[in-house]
C-alpha cells in the first residue's frame, strides 16, 4: 500500500495548485483587458476615492465580531466585544487561504478550555448560515432591481438554503436526542442545536443579521468607491446583486481568496470597462482579504486557547 503524504506536504501541494489556478484564471481575464486602458485607469486614479475604498475594510473585523458576539450571547457564552474583535482578526489570515473561508471555524480554538468546543463550532456554523442568507437576500433584491437573472436565481437559492437549515438541524438534533448517548452524539447534538436556539432569541438574531447586513452593504460601497477611483460611473444599484453573486462564485475552492473567479463573475454581470473593473477588483481583493489577513497576523496568538473543556449539553430555554 502506498504511504499517504505527510499533512504538510499535502497542504503545500494544495496551495500550489490553488496558486497555479489563480494565476491561470487571472491570465485568462487579462486577455480581455486593454493594457493601455488599465495603465491609464491606474495612473489617473482618484486618491480620495481610492483611500476611502481601501480604508473602509477596517470596519469589517468589528462587524464580524459583532455578528459572532450576538450568537455567543444567545448561547450564554460570556466573551467581551474587544476579544471577539481580536479573535476575528486572528482567523482572517487562515480564512483568506482556506476554501469558503473555512478558517472561520478556528474561532473555536480561541475558546478552548472556556466553553464546549462543539457548541462554539455551532456558533461559527450559525454565523455562516446567517451570512449566506443575508448575502442571498442582497443578490435576490439587487438582481431584481438590475435585471440580473443569474443574481436572482443564486440569491433565491442561497435564501432557501439558509431557511432550510433551521428545520434540518432541528430534525437532526431531535434524532440525536432520541438516539444513542455516546459522546459523539452529545457533541453533534450541542453543535446542531445552536442555530435553532439562536432563532428562538429574536434580539440576538436581529443583531447578528444587522451586523452581517451592514458588513455586506459596506462591501458593496467599497467596490463602488474603488470603481469611482478608477473612473467608472457604474451605479450602486447594479452592484447590489452583482457583488453578492460574484462573492458566491469566489467561495468556490478553485483560487486563492476567490481571486479571478470573483472578477470573472463581475465582468459577466456588470456592464463596465474590463480594465476599470479589473483594477477595482484587484484592490478589493488585496485590501479586504490579503490586507486584513496581514493585519490579523499579530493576533494569531488568540487561537491558542486554554486546556480542553468537556462537552456540555446545548443551551435550553
Amino acid at each position: 500500500m502506498t504511504a499517504r503524504p505527510a499533512p504538510s506536504r499535502r497542504a503545500y501541494l494544495r496551495h500550489t495548485v490553488l496558486a497555479a489556478a489563480t494565476l491561470a484564471l487571472l491570465a485568462l481575464l487579462a486577455q480581455r483587458v486593454a493594457w493601455d486602458q488599465l495603465g491609464d485607469a491606474v495612473r489617473s486614479a482618484d486618491p480620495g476615492y481610492l483611500a476611502a475604498g481601501s480604508l473602509i475594510v477596517l470596519a469589517f473585523p468589528f462587524l464580524n465580531a459583532a455578528r459572532w458576539l450576538a450568537v455567543l450571547r444567545s448561547q450564554g457564552i460570556a466573551m467581551s466585544y474587544a476579544r471577539c474583535v481580536r479573535v476575528s482578526l486572528a482567523v482572517w489570515p487562515v480564512g483568506t487561504l482556506t476554501p469558503a473561508k473555512a478558517g472561520e471555524f478556528l474561532k473555536a480554538a480561541a475558546l478552548r478550555g472556556e466553553a464546549p468546543m462543539d457548541q462554539v463550532l455551532g456558533t461559527a456554523l450559525s454565523e455562516r448560515v446567517i451570512d449566506v442568507g443575508v448575502l442571498g437576500a442582497f443578490a435576490l433584491a439587487g438582481g431584481l432591481m438590475a435585471a440580473q437573472p443569474a443574481s436572482v436565481v443564486i440569491g433565491a437559492g442561497a435564501l432557501l438554503a439558509a431557511a432550510a437549515t433551521a428545520p434540518i438541524l432541528a430534525i437532526v438534533a431531535s434524532a440525536l436526542e432520541r438516539g444513542t448517548k455516546l459522546p459523539l452524539a452529545n457533541k453533534l447534538r450541542a453543535l446542531v442545536a445552536v442555530f435553532p436556539a439562536l432563532l428562538r432569541r429574536p434580539s440576538h438574531l436581529l443583531a447578528c443579521v444587522a451586523a452581517s447586513g451592514v458588513n455586506w452593504f459596506l462591501s458593496i460601497i467599497q467596490l463602488w468607491l474603488l470603481l469611482r477611483a478608477f473612473g467608472s460611473a457604474v451605479a450602486v444599484g447594479s452592484l447590489l446583486g452583482a457583488l453578492p453573486t460574484a462573492t458566491f462564485a469566489g467561495l468556490l475552492p478553485v483560487t486563492i481568496a476567490g481571486a479571478g473567479t470573483r472578477d470573472a463573475a463581475l465582468l459577466a454581470l456588470v456592464a463596465e470597462d474590463p480594465a476599470r473593473l479589473l483594477a477595482a477588483g484587484i484592490v478589493y481583493t488585496l485590501t479586504g482579504y490579503f490586507g486584513l489577513g496581514i493585519l490579523g497576523l499579530p493576533f494569531l496568538k488568540e487561537l491558542r486557547g486554554a486546556s480542553p473543556q468537556p462537552s456540555s449539553e446545548p443551551a435550553t430555554e
